[in-house]
């Protein structure tokens, strides 16, 4: 995983060789300007897989074509999403419960992709953390790796939204400690979170027993995991 610099953006991270990656995180594109659409250029971004739903989206800045495919409305967001207070981890938990099928399309989606896929939500952490984690753990990522490339985002996203945060919390009659708790529920991506997201996919058997009995393929698992292996370049024999 990579960090990059892509003007307009944040959070940006690459997975596979720098030139020419083959799975990318972020957040909005709602902002990118023009040097950033350069930049996912060069990168040879095929698609742009938005995982917002329609009430968050901006207008799109970009050329590239993009699939939007919401995890969930906002009827149906989770509590931090409305914003309120939770846990990371029932909230994901509720997440891989209720929202099998659109986790699971979202990985058919970068899968069937013919070339790189960036994948956003508004602050890349939380829909992209759990979307982009099933991916790589699907292809064959090191589950370590894979908590290690969510972790990254709590530094990225705490520079750039906490004045957002701050404001939309401050408006809230929160006591100081529930407004803290409430402050990194919207900034931090602690690896504790995701571990527990491996925990609840054990009771289902695995990633791979998720996945398939959400509608993941065969051929899209083989197509994962190739793109992975060739990302990885050459293995020792």
């Amino acid at each position: 995983m990579t960090l990059l610099s892509v003007p307009g953006t944040y959070n940006v991270r690459a997975i596979g060789d720098i030139g020419s990656p083959w799975l990318l995180r972020a957040a909005t594109l709602d902002a990118i300007t023009e040097a950033g659409a350069s930049v996912l250029a060069r990168l040879k971004v095929a698609l742009v897989l938005d995982l917002r739903d329609g009430g968050e989206r901006g207008e799109v800045q970009h050329p590239i074509p993009v699939r939007h495919l919401p995890i969930f409305e906002a009827a149906d967001a989770p509590p931090h999403v409305q914003p309120l207070t939770g846990t990371l981890e029932e909230i994901y938990e509720t997440l891989i419960y209720t929202r099998a099928v659109q986790l699971t399309r979202a990985v058919a989606v970068i899968a069937d992709a013919t070339g790189p896929v960036l994948v956003h939500c508004a602050a890349g952490k939380d829909r992209t953390g759990l979307v982009v984690a099933l991916t790589l753990l699907a292809a064959g990522a090191d589950p370590d790796d894979v908590i290690a490339d969510y972790a990254l985002s709590t530094t990225e996203v705490r520079l750039f939204r906490r004045e957002l945060a701050d404001a939309a919390l401050r408006e809230l009659p929160l006591t100081e400690e529930e407004y803290e708790a409430a402050l990194s529920l919207h900034l931090d991506s602690p690896a504790d979170a995701l571990r527990h997201v491996l925990a609840v996919l054990a009771r289902f058997g695995g990633v791979q027993a998720y996945l398939v009995r959400a509608g993941l393929t065969v051929d899209q698992f083989h197509a994962l995991r190739d793109r992975f292996a060739a990302c990885l370049g050459p293995q020792p024999t």
